[in-house]
């Protein structure tokens, strides 16, 4: 398949890379239909980033269609088209008990302050991402979520990071109804944060 591949700093390209695996009775194999370029995979591409090796394939936001499951995955049926958020959580640990999926101790367990990230280094579990045709989604019962019908794909794949990135800083923005906020920056995420604040309860957002 194709995908990309990290190089070193500074250094990108696409490559033909292994098809992935099932590797665990709770994986699914997802064919990769829409993939999103994050601001933040410029820390990665600076080798910015501890632990980013030659190697990994980037991307955190992506939708796709199931094509293989593991024998212990029951909510997903192949062929199933899902968005999967960057965030990889087994659901079961006790801190995604306490709905703090981005700091689950499985699927990153050599580490102190962070779950595991699709195709975000080693230091978040060195899962590759989805900037590839095929990807390998561990614990598919837990976070992928079947795209509604009629939902537009280029819609669906800003839910797996963006929106909410902008939904969860609006609201521990602590911004009240009438309040006048100021978004800095060009991003996607600021304006999508910006957009979350004028969802939200009709608040007013200028962005800067």
């Amino acid at each position: 398949m194709l995908a990309t591949n990290y190089r070193g700093p500074h250094r990108v390209r696409i490559d033909h890379k292994p098809m992935p695996e099932i590797l665990h009775p709770q994986d699914a194999i997802v064919r990769v239909t829409r993939s999103c370029i994050c601001g933040s995979n410029l820390h990665l591409y600076n080798g910015s980033v501890p632990d980013t090796r030659v190697g990994m394939t980037f991307g955190h936001e992506f939708t796709g269609v199931v094509e293989q499951l593991g024998e212990a995955v029951e909510k997903l049926k192949i062929g199933d088209h899902v968005l999967v958020p960057f965030n990889i959580a087994c659901g079961k640990c006790v801190f995604c008990q306490q709905g703090l999926y981005g700091n689950c101790h499985e699927s990153n367990s050599q580490a102190t302050a962070v779950g595991g990230i699709f195709g975000y280094s080693h230091t978040a579990g060195g899962y590759d991402g989805g900037q590839a045709e095929y990807v390998r989604v561990p614990y598919a019962d837990v976070s992928p979520t079947v795209v509604p019908d009629g939902m537009d794909l280029d819609d669906a794949v800003l839910l797996t990071d963006v929106v909410p990135t902008g939904y969860q800083a609006a609201e521990m923005g602590g911004i009240q109804r009438g309040d006048t906020v100021v978004v800095c920056g060009s991003r996607s995420g600021r304006h999508h944060g910006g957009q979350m604040c004028l969802a939200l309860r009709g608040r007013t957002s200028h962005r800067g």
